[in-house]
């Protein structure tokens, strides 16, 4: 019985140290809200933001998209108004990111805001992760260049970027 129980004990450590069960090439999911702080972390003038989980009711005005089974998704606009910028971020559970991206692209609206308008909008895409940008130049290439990294999801399509279109604004006069 003394032999026994050191050689169940050396059994036991070989056991737990060889990582037996765990499979080294899954990628450990980061939480949403941590995934964006990377997106912006060393991305210069990124304005205060909160991010925020999207509910079936306001997914649509942030993401340009409805919401969908197997979707989840967080936002991440300014906390001051007045600063257009919007970051959504999706994962995807159904691997129809290319479609949703593309979509996204086309139907969100970069003049959301009152009296303000991104300067662009852009979206990219990785197996489960989808992102739109709506914001100024400078900081939409900033997120874009970090999305890669931050995901850790393979490789990242970028769609081409879409020049807001702010002509409402340009014809507005105020005053008398």
């Amino acid at each position: 019985m003394k032999k026994i129980i050191p050689f169940l004990l050396a059994l036991f450590m070989l056991a737990s140290c060889s990582g037996a069960g765990s499979n080294v090439d899954t990628p450990i999911e980061m939480p949403m809200p941590e995934i964006i702080d990377q997106l912006c972390e060393g991305v210069k003038d990124v304005p205060p933001y909160e991010a925020t989980q999207l509910t079936e009711d306001d997914f649509t005005y942030f993401a340009g998209i409805p919401y969908a089974d197997g979707l989840n998704g967080y936002q991440a606009d300014a906390l001051i108004s007045s600063i257009p910028h919007s970051l959504v971020l999706l994962h995807s559970d159904n691997g129809d990111t290319a479609e949703l991206a593309q979509e996204m692209l086309e139907n969100a609206d970069p003049i959301k805001w009152i009296c303000v308008a991104a300067e662009v909008k852009q979206t990219a895409y990785t197996e489960h992760y989808v992102i739109l940008v709506m914001s100024s130049k400078e900081i939409t290439e900033g997120i874009m260049a970090n999305f890669e990294n931050a995901v850790n999801d393979g490789k990242a399509t970028m769609l081409d970027e879409i020049k807001a279109d702010t002509g409402a604004y340009e014809n507005v006069k105020v005053g008398n």
